[in-house]
């Protein structure tokens, strides 16, 4: 049996028997940890710590809600010993920014509602400065860039709407009584959407506004206009580079949708902005960029970013060189790919003193020919990293005449001309591996890596003209979450079996607790996690999990399967925190007294995702019957299936093709590839300003989970044969359905087997959460959520066999609050299969 780490702050590991099992309630009460960062003079260290999630004030924020319950809290590193403090007023809905270059201020953002707010944090005294501005909010690049310790530039919109992650939770309730009052009114509403000629009839978002923040004062100046999403200020700061959408992009239907083809529903242009002159650059106009790279070079005179080409792929794109002052474009890396890694795109480039550097081979080269890191001139570019032992290296830090690599766990400096030699410091036995890198340019100047010899673990800061060590890692567990050469210091979060979260700060031989949650279930029992060893479909070794609950006095426990098609686990399991783990939580569910095991199930490569689901699952059943350590610990003839998404879709699937599994319930589960394809929920409708939302979810089909390659026009036979929903004549394990009202895969994906069974008069229930999304957020349809799940999974699993199915009938209207939890069993003994 493993027992995972305590070290690893896996949430699900075996230990000793505590005094309860884990419950709905716990999981509503826990708090957590955010994001944590050290200034950039190591002089204050700031950390986010949310409240218990089931004290929010409101949840209707769907997967938003935990950032609602955020606060700050400052450590000056000055004051030994000082207590953790908090900005004034101590507010929640906190989450950090970025740092001013001195050190005294930091941009602080607050979800109050659904208003989104900008404010300016002074370190030394917690005041907070509020500013009358919505910033925007984008996961593909920073939209805030200080300027000096008293300006900094930040995009904001000029409609005062929440951005795009906030504004989309909620929509139909924000956005649909003002269009029915407008219909009923006899005004009228609607939303027009557009394909081929009628592409561009959609609305468009609002422009933003890139504005120039004083610090000290709060003053804003207007400095350009435009759809920015994004931002890079150039390392002398006299220009900044601005990410704009630009026009919709169409699918095509000679080329795939999502992977190479990538996930943007918009085109991506840049802005240059010159900060002195005003006067502003849109090199190549017709230019579609990589929104996830733009590198400045070291001397601001020039950036690299990657253009597609005419074909709309990634895969064909190469990295340009731009020129700041002019604005004119040409190729960076003449001859030379870039490789990408996909859904969403992205690639590998910075600067070498002012060579590029990317990580790609010669173009139109065989696929035997490895990728490595090549240095870019006139005529193309030639390996720099060749030289280096072992597998391909990764590029940890850049200088400009030398990288740092890492190959095989060893760190090498290469110069420009390719020569390798080992870090000195660092060139003892004992693997190295990259803990943190610094903020910074598309390559970062220097990172912090960690080396474990037969002493203990060290840590330390390397860049390619440097090496610097910030300490022992001995007798500080748990994850980095931040560390400071600066400040000679390294924040960790070690999280207890049981579920208790501990910060602490090591400085030096110094070791500090700074914060500690989830004190209440430090008297839960936490499951046994067993590795389960088999085979894949190709004959490749796998690992599975089985968690085990407390040993039970009476009969063996019923074993849940819990599958995700498309997801292998090489460590054990964790659920996401707070409200991403909601849902068929592993520590409930095995706190209820269920044995639950979580294959690996990779996914099939020749477009039959469906094709043997149940047989794989009953291998890996009798795989895990077979390991010793959970020999005898779980009742291997009594199965239930539960799944969550893409998960939903792998237990329908596995009913249609066995009737092993006594009951089986899923969450969101797609059931009709060709509709999933299809879908455009309501929702998404009610926003044409964020584009066409069409290509997620064919892209979502064709490519990434279920990877069906083709359209349904082009293969219809293997839309269906791979649609649970054309083979429900043959599920006989009774059914239960879950969906949010809200879920952006729609409701109608469960309707659909809801109907199906009921015209079949076979067993099944379907419960639709109000407001809630793709996943659950409220307490009460948490609470209610597990009510239903266990009393269902206990009736077909523990309770004693019956002659027929079961055939109970749960209340079919809405209740106006959550479901009492029922009884624990008394007693179970094995079920009958279903017919």
């Amino acid at each position: 049996m493993l027992r995972a780490a305590l070290a690893a702050g896996l949430a699900l590991c075996a230990g000793a028997a505590a005094a309860r099992p884990f419950t709905v309630e716990d999981l509503l009460a826990q708090e957590s940890f955010g994001a944590a960062a050290f200034d950039p003079t190591g002089r204050w260290l700031v950390f986010e710590q949310r409240d218990p999630y089931r004290s929010a004030d409101r949840f209707d924020l769907d997967k938003r809600t935990s950032q609602s319950l955020g606060r700050l809290r400052i450590v000056d590193l000055a004051a030994a010993d000082a207590p953790p403090r908090s900005p004034s007023g101590d507010p929640r809905g906190l989450a950090l920014g970025a740092f001013a270059p001195g050190g005294a201020h930091a941009a602080v953002y607050r979800l109050d509602g659904r208003a989104w707010r900008l404010g300016i944090l002074t370190l030394a005294t917690g005041e907070v400065r509020w500013l009358d501005l919505t910033p925007e909010a984008d996961a593909r690049g920073p939209v805030l860039a200080w300027l000096s310790d008293a300006a900094f530039l930040v995009i904001v919109r000029s409609d005062g709407e929440p951005p795009r992650p906030i504004r989309s939770v909620g929509v139909r309730a924000a956005r649909l009584p003002s269009a029915w009052a407008a219909t009923a009114s006899g005004a009228g509403a609607h939303t027009v959407l557009g394909s081929g000629r009628h592409l561009g009839v959609r609305a468009r978002a609002a422009p933003r506004l890139l504005l120039a923040i004083d610090a000290r004062t709060g003053s804003a100046r207007s400095l350009a206009e435009g759809e920015f999403f994004a931002l890079a200020l150039a390392p002398d700061r006299r220009r900044v580079a601005l990410l704009a959408s630009g026009e919709d992009l169409a699918l095509r239907a000679d080329r795939p949708a999502r992977g190479p083809a990538g996930n943007e529903t918009e085109a991506t242009h840049l802005t240059l902005l010159d900060l002195a002159t005003g006067r502003t650059l849109r090199p190549c106009p017709d230019c579609d960029l990589l929104p996830q790279l733009l590198a400045w070079s070291p001397d601001s005179r020039a950036l690299l970013a990657v253009a597609r080409g005419a074909d709309g792929l990634w895969t064909s794109g190469r990295l340009q060189r731009i020129d700041a002052r002019t604005g004119a474009v040409a190729p960076a890396c003449p001859g030379v790919a870039p490789t990408f890694t996909l859904n969403p795109a992205a690639a590998q480039a910075g600067w070498l003193g002012t060579a590029p550097l990317v990580f790609g081979r010669p173009a139109g080269s065989a696929a035997e020919i490895l990728p490595d890191w090549r240095l870019c001139g006139p005529a193309g570019g030639r390996s720099l990293t060749a030289g280096v032992p072992g597998p391909a290296a990764e590029v940890v830090a850049v200088g400009r005449k030398a990288v740092v690599a890492l190959s095989g766990g060893r760190l090498w400096t290469v110069d420009g001309a390719g020569r390798a030699r080992l870090v000195a410091p660092l060139a003892a036995a004992g693997p190295v591996r990259p803990i943190r890198r610094e903020r910074g340019q598309a390559l970062p100047e220097a990172a912090i890596v960690a080396q474990t010899t037969e002493a203990g673990r060290s840590l330390w800061r390397v860049s390619a003209d440097a090496v610097a060590p910030l300490g022992s890692l001995l007798g500080v567990e748990g994850e980095i979450l931040a560390a400071s050469a600066e400040a000679r210091a390294v924040l960790r979060r070690r999280a207890e079996v049981s579920g208790v979260e501990r910060l602490v700060l090591a400085r030096g031989a110094d070791r500090r607790e700074l914060a500690v949650i989830n004190r209440a279930v430090a008297d839960t029992d936490p499951p046994e996690v067993t590795a389960v060893r088999h085979r894949g479909l190709g004959g490749e070794p796998l690992t599975s999990w089985l968690l085990l609950p407390e040993r039970p006095a009476g009969s063996l426990p019923p074993l849940l399967i819990r599958p995700y098609l498309g997801q292998t686990f090489p460590v054990p399991p964790r659920d996401p925190p707070l409200e991403r783990g909601f849902v068929q939580n592993l520590r409930v569910l095995t706190g209820r007294g269920y044995a639950v095991l979580v294959p690996s199930l990779p996914a099939r490569e020749d477009g039959e995702p469906a094709q043997g689901l149940a047989e794989r699952l009953l291998e890996i059943v009798a795989a895990a019957a077979a390991t010793p350590a959970a020999a005898g610990r779980f009742d291997p003839e009594r199965l239930g299936l539960v799944g969550f998404s893409n998960g939903g879709y792998s237990v329908l699937a596995a009913v249609t093709q066995s009737t092993r599994f006594h009951a089986a319930a899923t969450f969101a589960g797609p059931s009709d590839m060709a509709a999933a394809w299809s879908t455009y929920a309501e929702g998404q409708v009610l926003l044409p300003e964020d584009g066409y939302m069409t290509a997620w979810a064919a892209g979502l089909i064709e490519r990434t989970q279920n990877s069906m390659f083709a359209p349904p026009w082009r293969d219809p036979a293997r839309y269906t044969r791979n649609s649970p929903l054309y083979a429900a004549s043959r599920i006989e394990t009774p059914v239960l359905l879950f969906h949010g009202s809200e879920d952006a895969l729609p409701l109608a994906q469960s309707t659909a087997v809801f109907s199906a069974l009921f015209r079949q008069g076979k067993d099944a229930q379907l419960v639709v959460y109000w407001g809630e999304g793709h996943g659950l957020a409220s307490p009460g349809n948490v609470r209610d959520y597990y009510a239903r799940l266990f009393t269902f999974l206990d009736a077909h699993l523990k309770t004693p066999a019956r002659a027929g199915p079961v055939t109970r009938r749960e209340p079919a209207a809405a209740t106006p609050g959550p479901t009492p939890p029922p009884p624990s069993p008394t007693g179970s003994t094995p079920a009958a299969r279903p017919r």
